[in-house]
């Protein structure tokens, strides 16, 4: 990636069910779910989660994440276990157990997270029962029309707590496989200096003494507050005459940084974080997965015409009260993030309109 100027100044869960690799389906819409099935979470717009904790279930870790707005009602949520729906591709092995989460069909405004866990007892980085690697597993999900399992963009993984994440815009039947045609590359974050999980991902890891012991200072205040803020980036997206520019940097900039491609839709960007020499620890743990990436909209300096920031995180588009838009980000592959701005750049914005969005990362460990 070619840097074209200097610094940049812009931007629980009632688990039901006895038996490990089973999935259910459903037939279009929203799932008819049985009155066992019905008891587990209310989440409404303010966002929520439900997660499967008993250690005994072969489930435990399983999660969903819905954040705030990606549902406008109140809507009663929950995981079970169940028979595979259908086969799995050629080439493709099952490494941990399957869950449907309900209601089935479910639309999300905004994307959410699923977690679904695996088991690897000795921590060498290897499935238990022989699947092979973890850093060759991901998500699929069994998609009804077609009744055929498909391969999901990783965008969690955790070697240490042997966990795997993807963001949705559904609920579906999910599974945890390994597809034997992805090479295992990479490192697994063990290298000297070691990462430890909770690092931010740019600048050396920081400790303070604490209760007699010297504990990482979490940093990262995106989506936690309470905790101190990080050297995040900014996405800076401009609408000039002779066209449109989009970089990363540190800082808010309409002339220099590292320039970054466009998606065809004009909603997003895709960079390429190993080649930031600035994200040497991204790289250096060998995929982006490994980190948790969060977004939003940098309120002090995006200037939209026909939007107008609402907080932090969301725009809101200004012939339309109440249709907020909010600014995402997530693993494409090991090595690439996509940053997700919604509004569409080459009709939405206008000569001097200006769009920033700031992210960040956090190890997994």
């Amino acid at each position: 990636m070619e840097k074209i100027g200097g610094p940049i100044s812009v931007a629980c869960l009632i688990l039901l069910g006895l038996s490990i690799f089973s999935c259910s389906s459903s037939v279009g819409g929203v799932e008819e779910e049985d009155e066992e099935t019905r008891s587990g979470q209310i989440i409404g717009r303010s966002g929520g989660s439900l997660s499967v904790s008993d250690p005994s279930s072969e489930l435990s870790g399983s999660e969903i994440v819905i954040p705030e707005e990606a549902v406008l009602s109140d809507v009663q949520f929950s995981i079970r276990d169940s028979s595979l729906p259908g086969p799995l591709p050629p080439g493709v092995k099952q490494a941990g157990p399957c869950a449907s989460f309900y209601p089935h069909g479910q639309q999300f405004k905004r994307k959410a997270s699923i977690f679904l866990p695996y088991k690897d007892s000795d921590n060498d980085g290897l499935f238990d029962g022989g699947q092979g690697s973890e850093k060759k597993a991901a998500v699929f999900y069994f998609n009804t029309q077609t009744m055929k399992w498909e391969k999901q963009a990783t965008s969690f993984r955790s070697l240490s707590s042997n966990r795997i994440g993807i963001k949705t815009d559904h609920l579906s039947t999910f599974l945890i496989a390994v597809d034997e045609s992805v090479p295992d590359t990479g490192t697994d974050g063990t290298d000297i200096p070691p990462l430890v999980a909770g690092e931010y991902f740019t600048g050396g890891a920081e400790y303070t003494f604490r209760n007699g012991e010297w504990v990482l200072w979490p940093k990262g205040c995106i989506v936690d507050k309470s905790v101190r803020c990080g050297q995040s980036w900014n996405l800076t997206v401009v609408f000039r005459l002779e066209g449109l520019f989009a970089v990363i940097d540190k800082y808010t900039t309409m002339t220099g940084g590292y320039s970054v491609d466009v998606a065809d839709d004009f909603k997003s960007a895709v960079i390429n974080v190993f080649d930031i020499p600035e994200f040497e620890k991204v790289k250096r743990s060998g995929d982006a997965a490994l980190w948790t990436w969060s977004a939003q909209f940098e309120k002090d300096h995006t200037r939209v015409t026909k939007y107008r920031v609402m907080d932090d995180s969301s725009l809101e588009a200004a012939a339309v009260t109440g249709e907020k838009i909010y600014a995402d980000v997530e693993v494409v592959d090991a090595q690439t993030i996509k940053v997700d701005w919604k509004v569409q750049a080459d009709t939405d914005l206008i000569p001097g309109d200006i769009l920033v969005v700031i992210f960040e990362a956090i190890y997994n460990g």
